[in-house]
Protein backbone atom coordinates (compact mmCIF):
# COMPACT_ATOMS: atom_id res chain seq x y z
CA UNK A 1 0.00 0.00 0.00
CA UNK A 2 1.21 3.35 -0.84
CA UNK A 3 3.04 5.49 2.14
CA UNK A 4 0.54 8.67 1.50
CA UNK A 5 -2.40 6.47 3.28
CA UNK A 6 -3.42 8.56 5.95
CA UNK A 7 -5.71 8.39 9.04
CA UNK A 8 -7.99 11.04 7.20
CA UNK A 9 -8.09 8.60 4.36
CA UNK A 10 -8.49 5.25 6.97
CA UNK A 11 -11.28 7.14 8.76
CA UNK A 12 -13.51 8.02 5.37
CA UNK A 13 -13.06 4.55 4.44
CA UNK A 14 -14.51 2.80 7.69
CA UNK A 15 -17.50 5.17 7.15
CA UNK A 16 -18.78 3.47 3.88
CA UNK A 17 -21.13 0.54 3.67
CA UNK A 18 -22.71 -1.80 0.84
CA UNK A 19 -25.17 0.49 0.21
CA UNK A 20 -23.42 4.31 0.86
CA UNK A 21 -23.65 6.54 -2.55
CA UNK A 22 -21.63 9.21 -3.68
CA UNK A 23 -25.43 11.50 -3.04
CA UNK A 24 -24.91 10.61 1.01
CA UNK A 25 -21.23 9.89 1.47
CA UNK A 26 -20.85 13.61 2.49
CA UNK A 27 -23.65 13.99 5.02
CA UNK A 28 -22.47 10.59 6.17
CA UNK A 29 -18.73 12.45 7.43
CA UNK A 30 -21.17 15.95 8.28
CA UNK A 31 -19.41 17.41 5.53
CA UNK A 32 -21.10 19.04 2.37
CA UNK A 33 -21.87 17.49 -0.72
CA UNK A 34 -18.51 19.14 -2.46
CA UNK A 35 -16.59 18.12 0.31
CA UNK A 36 -17.25 14.34 0.21
CA UNK A 37 -17.19 14.38 -3.53
CA UNK A 38 -13.65 15.11 -2.93
CA UNK A 39 -13.46 12.87 -0.32
CA UNK A 40 -14.22 9.90 -2.36
CA UNK A 41 -11.96 11.30 -5.70
CA UNK A 42 -8.77 10.99 -2.98
CA UNK A 43 -9.59 7.65 -1.96
CA UNK A 44 -10.43 6.47 -5.52
CA UNK A 45 -7.40 7.91 -6.65
CA UNK A 46 -5.42 6.51 -4.04
CA UNK A 47 -7.16 2.86 -5.26
CA UNK A 48 -9.04 2.58 -1.95
CA UNK A 49 -12.46 2.53 -3.86
CA UNK A 50 -14.44 2.15 -6.59
CA UNK A 51 -17.89 3.82 -8.00
CA UNK A 52 -20.46 1.93 -10.08
CA UNK A 53 -22.79 4.38 -11.49
CA UNK A 54 -25.76 3.18 -12.84
CA UNK A 55 -27.77 5.84 -14.59
CA UNK A 56 -30.08 7.80 -13.81
CA UNK A 57 -29.56 5.89 -10.61
CA UNK A 58 -27.20 7.19 -7.89
CA UNK A 59 -23.37 6.31 -7.78
CA UNK A 60 -22.57 3.51 -5.29
CA UNK A 61 -19.45 3.29 -3.73
CA UNK A 62 -17.99 -0.07 -3.36
CA UNK A 63 -14.47 -0.37 -0.90
CA UNK A 64 -11.65 -2.31 -3.34
CA UNK A 65 -9.63 -4.98 -2.04
CA UNK A 66 -6.73 -2.70 -1.54
CA UNK A 67 -9.09 -0.84 0.71
CA UNK A 68 -10.13 -3.95 2.60
CA UNK A 69 -6.78 -4.89 2.81
CA UNK A 70 -5.82 -1.24 4.65
CA UNK A 71 -8.48 -2.40 7.17
CA UNK A 72 -8.12 -5.39 7.75
CA UNK A 73 -4.59 -4.82 8.78
CA UNK A 74 -5.68 -1.65 10.77
CA UNK A 75 -8.14 -4.08 13.07
CA UNK A 76 -5.32 -6.53 13.18
CA UNK A 77 -2.95 -3.81 14.80
CA UNK A 78 -5.64 -2.01 17.06
CA UNK A 79 -5.07 -5.06 19.17
CA UNK A 80 -1.23 -4.24 20.07
CA UNK A 81 -0.38 -3.43 23.35
CA UNK A 82 0.13 -0.14 24.32
CA UNK A 83 3.48 0.93 23.39
CA UNK A 84 5.77 4.24 23.54
CA UNK A 85 4.59 5.65 20.29
CA UNK A 86 1.23 5.42 21.27
CA UNK A 87 1.80 7.88 24.42
CA UNK A 88 4.12 10.01 22.30
CA UNK A 89 0.88 10.54 20.62
CA UNK A 90 -1.47 10.93 23.07
CA UNK A 91 1.01 13.31 24.64
CA UNK A 92 1.07 15.43 21.56
CA UNK A 93 -2.91 15.59 21.49
CA UNK A 94 -2.94 16.62 25.18
CA UNK A 95 -0.74 19.49 24.25
CA UNK A 96 -3.53 20.66 21.98
CA UNK A 97 -2.80 18.99 18.48
CA UNK A 98 -5.68 17.63 17.64
CA UNK A 99 -5.14 17.61 13.21
CA UNK A 100 -3.52 14.05 12.64
CA UNK A 101 -0.88 16.43 10.46
CA UNK A 102 0.04 18.27 13.65
CA UNK A 103 0.26 14.91 15.69
CA UNK A 104 2.45 13.39 12.87
CA UNK A 105 4.76 16.31 12.83
CA UNK A 106 4.88 15.79 16.38
CA UNK A 107 5.95 12.62 16.65
CA UNK A 108 7.97 12.43 13.27
CA UNK A 109 6.34 9.28 11.82
CA UNK A 110 4.94 8.32 8.55
CA UNK A 111 1.43 9.10 7.81
CA UNK A 112 0.06 5.78 7.30
CA UNK A 113 2.00 4.35 10.43
CA UNK A 114 0.13 7.07 12.44
CA UNK A 115 -3.07 5.80 11.22
CA UNK A 116 -2.91 2.99 12.53
CA UNK A 117 -1.84 4.11 16.00
CA UNK A 118 -4.48 6.78 15.66
CA UNK A 119 -7.28 3.94 14.94
CA UNK A 120 -5.82 1.62 17.68
CA UNK A 121 -6.14 4.42 20.71
CA UNK A 122 -9.47 4.94 19.24
CA UNK A 123 -10.19 1.38 19.36
CA UNK A 124 -8.83 0.83 22.77
CA UNK A 125 -10.29 4.28 23.78
CA UNK A 126 -7.35 6.48 24.55
CA UNK A 127 -8.88 8.98 21.70
CA UNK A 128 -12.02 10.02 19.62
CA UNK A 129 -12.48 11.62 16.67
CA UNK A 130 -15.18 13.03 14.81
CA UNK A 131 -15.36 14.76 11.29
CA UNK A 132 -16.87 18.42 10.24
CA UNK A 133 -16.13 20.20 7.33
CA UNK A 134 -13.83 18.19 5.25
CA UNK A 135 -11.90 17.81 8.03
CA UNK A 136 -11.09 15.19 10.95
CA UNK A 137 -10.43 16.18 14.86
CA UNK A 138 -8.95 14.47 17.31
CA UNK A 139 -9.61 14.46 21.16
CA UNK A 140 -8.50 12.69 24.32
CA UNK A 141 -10.51 10.47 26.29
CA UNK A 142 -10.81 10.48 29.98
CA UNK A 143 -8.62 6.74 29.96
CA UNK A 144 -6.35 8.43 27.44
CA UNK A 145 -5.80 12.12 29.63
CA UNK A 146 -5.54 9.29 32.74
CA UNK A 147 -3.09 7.74 30.85
CA UNK A 148 -0.85 10.82 29.69
CA UNK A 149 -0.18 11.21 33.20
CA UNK A 150 0.21 7.50 34.68
CA UNK A 151 3.37 7.25 31.66
CA UNK A 152 3.96 3.40 30.29
CA UNK A 153 2.21 1.16 31.84
CA UNK A 154 3.94 -1.02 34.35
CA UNK A 155 3.99 -5.20 33.37
CA UNK A 156 5.00 -7.19 36.24
CA UNK A 157 7.22 -9.59 36.20
CA UNK A 158 6.53 -12.70 35.32
CA UNK A 159 7.35 -15.33 38.78
CA UNK A 160 9.33 -18.53 37.79
CA UNK A 161 8.09 -21.45 40.28
CA UNK A 162 11.20 -22.71 41.52
CA UNK A 163 11.14 -26.70 41.15
CA UNK A 164 12.25 -29.65 43.52
CA UNK A 165 15.08 -32.02 42.94
CA UNK A 166 14.28 -35.31 42.10
CA UNK A 167 15.54 -37.78 44.81
CA UNK A 168 18.62 -39.84 44.40
CA UNK A 169 19.95 -36.47 42.29
CA UNK A 170 23.32 -36.20 42.36
CA UNK A 171 25.19 -33.13 41.98
CA UNK A 172 26.66 -33.73 38.60
CA UNK A 173 23.19 -34.85 37.39
CA UNK A 174 21.61 -31.96 39.57
CA UNK A 175 18.34 -29.83 37.90
CA UNK A 176 18.10 -25.61 38.03
CA UNK A 177 15.02 -24.59 38.66
CA UNK A 178 12.60 -24.72 36.32
CA UNK A 179 14.73 -26.64 33.35
CA UNK A 180 13.79 -30.23 32.47
CA UNK A 181 15.90 -33.18 32.94
CA UNK A 182 17.39 -34.02 30.06
CA UNK A 183 18.20 -37.70 28.72
CA UNK A 184 21.83 -37.54 30.06
CA UNK A 185 20.99 -36.01 33.20
CA UNK A 186 18.08 -39.06 33.68
CA UNK A 187 20.33 -41.95 33.06
CA UNK A 188 22.99 -40.76 35.42
CA UNK A 189 20.41 -40.10 38.20
CA UNK A 190 19.65 -43.99 37.61
CA UNK A 191 22.92 -45.06 37.66
CA UNK A 192 23.80 -43.13 40.65
CA UNK A 193 20.39 -45.17 42.40
CA UNK A 194 21.59 -48.16 41.14
CA UNK A 195 24.95 -47.81 42.37
CA UNK A 196 23.80 -47.22 45.53
CA UNK A 197 21.75 -50.47 45.74
CA UNK A 198 23.90 -53.55 48.24
CA UNK A 199 22.94 -56.79 46.74
CA UNK A 200 22.86 -59.53 49.81
CA UNK A 201 26.13 -61.91 49.93
CA UNK A 202 26.14 -64.60 51.57
CA UNK A 203 27.88 -64.79 55.07
CA UNK A 204 28.13 -60.98 55.10
CA UNK A 205 26.21 -58.99 57.89
CA UNK A 206 25.15 -55.64 56.86
CA UNK A 207 24.25 -52.84 59.37
CA UNK A 208 20.13 -53.37 57.73
CA UNK A 209 20.65 -57.08 58.61
CA UNK A 210 21.79 -56.57 61.98
CA UNK A 211 19.24 -54.01 63.27
CA UNK A 212 16.77 -55.78 61.68
CA UNK A 213 13.57 -56.72 64.04
CA UNK A 214 13.30 -60.63 65.52
CA UNK A 215 10.38 -62.28 63.66
CA UNK A 216 7.76 -64.06 65.88
CA UNK A 217 9.25 -67.17 65.92
CA UNK A 218 12.18 -66.82 67.18
CA UNK A 219 11.16 -64.57 69.80
CA UNK A 220 8.95 -67.36 70.95
CA UNK A 221 11.92 -69.53 70.97
CA UNK A 222 13.66 -67.18 72.77
CA UNK A 223 11.09 -67.44 75.71
CA UNK A 224 10.81 -71.41 75.95
CA UNK A 225 14.66 -71.45 76.14
CA UNK A 226 14.99 -69.05 78.81
CA UNK A 227 12.14 -70.98 80.73
CA UNK A 228 14.12 -74.16 80.04
CA UNK A 229 17.06 -72.79 81.73
CA UNK A 230 15.11 -71.80 84.76
CA UNK A 231 13.95 -75.34 85.25
CA UNK A 232 16.96 -76.78 84.89
CA UNK A 233 18.78 -74.78 87.69
CA UNK A 234 16.15 -74.80 90.22
CA UNK A 235 16.25 -78.97 89.71
CA UNK A 236 20.26 -78.81 90.39
CA UNK A 237 19.26 -77.08 93.22
CA UNK A 238 17.10 -78.98 94.67
CA UNK A 239 19.25 -82.05 93.96
CA UNK A 240 22.01 -80.58 96.26
CA UNK A 241 20.03 -79.68 98.79
CA UNK A 242 18.77 -83.01 99.10
CA UNK A 243 22.31 -84.64 99.16
CA UNK A 244 23.08 -82.01 101.69
CA UNK A 245 20.34 -83.21 103.83
CA UNK A 246 21.08 -87.16 103.38
CA UNK A 247 24.86 -86.26 104.43
CA UNK A 248 23.34 -84.68 107.30
CA UNK A 249 21.54 -87.35 108.38
CA UNK A 250 24.13 -90.39 107.65
CA UNK A 251 27.08 -88.13 109.93
CA UNK A 252 24.37 -87.35 112.23
CA UNK A 253 23.10 -91.08 112.86
CA UNK A 254 26.90 -92.22 113.10
CA UNK A 255 27.51 -93.72 109.63
CA UNK A 256 29.44 -91.55 108.94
Amino acid sequence: MPDEINFFDLASLLKIKPDTTMERFGGMLNSSYFDGANIAATLSQKKLISFNTALPGQSIITITETGKQLIDEANTKANIDFDHLDLAIITQVSNGKTTPADIGAGVNVRPRDLAMHLFKLSQQDFVTYEFRSGAVSVMLTEKGFKQVKAGMPVKPKPQVQPTMAAPGATAAGAMTAGAAPTQEELLAQDQAMMEGVQMPVEGDQTAATAGASASPESVEQKIKESKGAKTRNMAITVAIIVIILVLGLAFWAGYI
